[in-house]
């Protein structure tokens, strides 16, 4: 009984030791990286893993993440107002983490895209707000002043 415990331990031990590790693995990987202008990361940066539409903006440093991306080739648009950059076959792997750093040449200037629309409803010249009213006072002659 010893001997057979001995010749299948070493093994039972490798097998182990493998399903822990591809158990570990997951069945995910990751997409990492940073958007920079001249060394220096891009804040507010929207960054679109596409085939998943899911999103992320860069923080401070310029740095993003995406967790749990399925083992595959992934399209990722990156986004600042009206600049944009594509990279596509971006590859995940099972367990592995991808880098994706890219440098842009972008306008950063601090602006908002806004959309002003007005309607003015129809009125009647009578209905305004602002009617005026005239009124006529006599003078005979005299104080001016007196005559109202």
């Amino acid at each position: 009984m010893v001997a057979f415990s001995r010749r299948w331990c070493l093994p039972l031990l490798l097998a182990f030791c493998w399903l822990n590790l591809a158990f570990t693995q997951g069945t995910t990987g990751r997409i990492e990286g940073r958007v920079v202008k001249e060394t220096k990361g891009v804040n507010a940066v929207v960054v679109n893993l596409v085939q998943l539409n899911k999103i992320e903006i860069t923080d401070a440093e310029g740095l993003f993440a995406f967790e749990d991306v399925p083992s595959g080739s992934y399209t990722v648009l990156f986004s600042f107002g009206d600049d944009s950059v594509i990279r596509e076959n971006v590859l995940v792997a099972q367990g592995r983490t991808s880098r994706l750093d890219i440098e842009v040449d972008w306008d950063l200037g601090v602006y908002e895209k806004v959309k002003v629309t007005a309607a003015a409803r129809a009125a009647k010249i009578v209905d305004a707000p602002s009617a005026v009213t005239a009124g006529v006072h006599a003078w005979s002659g005299g104080h001016p002043e007196r005559a109202l």
